[in-house]
């Protein structure tokens, strides 16, 4: 039989991890493409269907596309646009897996907001054939805008998150045929919401009348 005080450290522990996670908003693709589209990384464009595979993703299922733009790229739905200040200082992650890429180092994401064009500068490109993890932090560092390459400012960043009308991630690393894998994107905020709040402190308090029943 577990003791009130282990499972009051049981309590805590899965609080904690919840806390950590804090807020998500993520499609893992598990039975469909979850609204995602395919179009161009730089200019609007009239959006097509991803390739949608059920097996094969890390894990599960996952969306596919070849060259279709320029520079084509991974289009979020609605989900992801409006208002996401809630992120900021979080985290925008995703799985992808390329066939090969080109010696130039590719920016992976890009953001439009508030009448702003940023892209993430300075990541290095997927390597090939396998699952690629990124995690881009939703801080102004590392963002340059695409028209004059400025670096973008705090106060610029918060904008685009607070008004964001478009996420685009690259599927286009190669000139020449692409075959571009996405999988598990998500937005991850670190701060925790309420609900987390009050459950740490139910834990915390379950611990101090564990630990004074055995006293």
């Amino acid at each position: 039989m577990i003791s009130r005080l282990s499972s009051s450290v049981i309590a805590i522990t899965a609080v904690l991890s919840m806390a950590e996670a804090g807020r998500a908003t993520s499609s893992t693709f598990t039975a469909n493409d979850e609204g995602w589209r395919v179009g161009d990384y730089l200019v609007p464009s009239v959006p097509s269907v991803p390739t949608y595979l059920a097996a094969g993703g890390n894990p599960g299922g996952f969306i596919r596309t070849d060259d279709r733009s320029a520079w084509t790229a991974f289009l979020a739905p609605a989900a992801y646009l409006g208002n996401q200040s809630a992120f900021l200082g979080g985290t925008l992650r995703f799985d992808i897996r390329i066939l090969a890429s080109d010696p130039t180092v590719y920016p992976p994401v890009l953001l439009e907001g508030a009448g702003l064009q940023i892209a993430r500068i300075g990541v290095a490109n997927p390597v090939n054939n396998i699952w690629n993890t990124f995690q881009i932090a939703l801080v102004e560092t590392g963002w340059y805008h695409t028209t004059t390459l400025n670096p973008v400012t705090a106060a610029e960043f918060a904008s685009v998150m607070g008004n964001l009308t478009a996420l685009r991630i690259s599927a286009d690393w190669l000139t020449g045929p692409d075959q571009v894998d996405l999988d598990n994107v998500g937005f991850v905020s670190t701060v925790p919401e309420p609900a987390t709040i009050s459950l740490f402190g139910a834990a915390i308090t379950a611990l101090a009348f564990a630990r004074r029943r055995r006293g």
